[in-house]
């Protein structure tokens, strides 16, 4: 079992008594001694891994442009799964201060190494871009500041897989006040755990998920090419998800021959090459090799940090189990999905369900050709769904912010 696997699964295990206990009197003594007496909310984020922040994003910046609001952005440096250690500051902090010229920032680690101690710093709230205190040094770790703020979470995660009974429980949870999460289903499966546990003061709550208002307004692409994205998962695990990625690279490069007037993006997850090594179904060399080929092809290997910039170019999206299919369904655009052996959640497989599903290649390009003709058939069903979505989650940036703004404000009571 390689590091990173092994990570998680310690990570996603139900967490133990002892621990729920400590995070669970830390967070009881905070709200006893607490007693709110300015006008203004400070909130801090706590940001590593610039290609999640899209989750937070749209948050972020609303209450940037909102006097009721004192923002901070706290750059850790990312960690490395290989080492199980924290990185000298690179790219992260770069992209956040690019992007915020204006913004207020932290820098987590100093020039000497060493880490900041929020709770200095007396934020009210501090959110948090993935579940994982592992990634995090131990001063920044939720577990931590759940005794000295309200520690809120958006997932960076999609609720794609069936939640099994019991729960396995992502340690944030643990710690956390404000829970906002992007399905009924997931939060009716955390409430449960709580009332197991008999935990108390967690408001897991279901807003929607805000990062979907943002890709519904991507408009049409203008070009005079369709083009289609291929998305292949990272690993070959039944457990991760599975992937088509051995299957269908040499595919992919050659819709050009079968079809006019195509353009083609791939969009590898970021450990699909590294874990084709690891794993032992493809050497280094070929990995270079098979770069080199899909470049002579005309194919576009995507960087772009931002899923959300390559969809403005996409037309068709192909894609094994990912994040992306939500993401992209909701600029309603057709997927053809490439399913795998777990067992989706309900919030995931209503949304498949309005997707082209294909067993095979020969599969994708059957569809592929029926799309490019005109014959989208899911389309008005797409359409639908999604008008039905936002008339239930008509703003999930607004309703987190007065969730806030309110439990901020009986603490002044």
């Amino acid at each position: 079992m390689n590091l990173v696997k092994l990570a998680h699964k310690l990570l996603d295990k139900p967490v133990n008594a002892t621990i729920i206990n400590s995070s669970e009197r830390k967070i009881k003594k905070h709200l006893k001694n607490l007693k709110n007496t300015g006008d203004v909310i400070k909130v801090a984020f706590i940001v590593q891994m610039p290609e999640v922040w899209d989750k937070q994003r749209d948050t972020y910046e609303a209450m940037v442009e909102d006097a009721r609001f004192d923002v901070w952005l706290v750059v850790v440096p990312s960690f490395n799964t290989k080492t199980l250690k924290r990185n000298d500051y690179g790219y992260e902090r770069e992209y956040y201060r690019n992007k915020y010229p204006d913004g207020q920032f932290i820098d987590a680690v100093d020039n000497i190494g060493k880490v900041i101690n929020l709770k200095d710093y007396h934020f009210d709230y501090v959110f948090y871009e993935r579940p994982y205190d592992l990634y995090l040094p131990s001063k920044l770790r939720s577990s931590k500041v759940c005794g000295f703020s309200k520690v809120c979470y958006i997932p960076y995660s999609t609720p794609d897989f069936k939640v099994p009974d019991p729960l396995p429980i992502e340690n944030i949870y643990r710690s956390l006040y404000f829970g906002f999460i992007n399905s009924k289903h997931r939060q009716d499966a955390i409430n449960r755990y709580i009332e197991q546990q008999g935990l108390k003061n967690r408001h897991i709550i279901d807003v929607g998920y805000p990062i979907l208002g943002y890709c519904n307004s991507i408009p049409e692409t203008d070009s005079d090419k369709v083009s289609i994205m291929w998305g292949p998962r990272w690993s070959y695990d039944a457990e991760m998800g599975g992937s088509h990625f051995v299957e269908y690279m040499y595919d992919f490069p050659k819709l050009t021959e079968r079809f006019d007037n195509l353009s083609l993006i791939a969009r590898p997850h970021p450990m699909t090459f590294p874990e084709m090594v690891r794993s032992g179904k493809k050497k280094k060399k070929e990995v270079e090799e098979y770069k080199e080929y899909i470049a002579k092809q005309g194919v576009i290997l995507d960087k772009n940090n931002m899923i959300e910039d390559t969809f403005k170019e996409t037309d068709i999206l192909i894609s094994d189990l990912s994040s992306i299919l939500w993401l992209f369904f909701f600029t309603g655009r057709p997927i053809i999905y490439c399913p795998c052996k777990i067992k989706l959640s309900p919030d995931l497989q209503q949304l498949v369900d309005l997707m082209y599903v294909a067993e095979s290649w020969e599969d994708v390009s059957g569809i592929i050709e029926k799309l490019l003709a005109g014959e989208d058939e899911m389309k008005e069903k797409r359409e639908e769904f999604i008008k039905d979505y936002f008339r239930k989650y008509s703003n999930p940036v607004e309703r987190i912010m007065e969730l806030i703004i309110d439990d901020y404000n009986k603490a002044k009571e």
